[in-house]
């Protein structure tokens, strides 16, 4: 099985051929803002990264699984277009850059040494909603208080 997911890797990196080829990672390097930013410009690799981050560790199916109920999949083929794009595109790229490593005692993908320098970028890009969900609830508690008053 360790097998595959390396050839998966070495299949998907691209310019980072160098560390698939020498069966190393990113681990020990700083990640640039460059690649931070491009690690992070996918959905997908910020759910997985954010699920890694609060839950410790997830098997490839449990982040599946994860990532199509928040994208809300309602179907058997989204769940696995969303599994084979984890599986062959996002989950090797994370672990090329030490963001994910596959724990192989546990079968479990677990954050790698540079999660947490993602974590400050997704706790900032979690609460863009937050002002405009709040702004939304004062007006419609004002909008309630007018119509129970009957000021309209």
């Amino acid at each position: 099985m360790r097998a595959k997911w390396e050839r998966s890797v070495e299949r998907r990196i691209g310019a980072n051929q160098h560390y698939a080829e020498n069966g190393t990672s990113r681990d020990d390097e700083p990640l640039t803002e460059t690649a931070i930013f491009q690690l992070l410009g996918n959905e997908r690799r910020r759910l997985v990264v954010d699920y890694l981050l609060q839950n410790g560790d997830a098997t490839r199916r449990e982040l599946a699984e994860h990532v199509a109920e928040a994208e809300g999949a309602e179907n058997e083929r989204a769940y696995k277009s969303v599994y084979v794009s984890l599986h062959q595109t996002h989950l090797p790229k994370l672990e090329v850059y030490g963001v994910v490593r596959f724990d192989e005692g546990a079968g479990a993908l677990v954050p790698g040494a540079n999660a947490w320098k993602l974590a400050p970028y997704l706790a900032v890009s979690s609460r863009r909603w937050e002002i405009p969900l709040i702004a939304l609830t004062i007006l419609n508690v004002v909008l309630f208080s007018v119509s129970v008053l009957g000021l309209l």
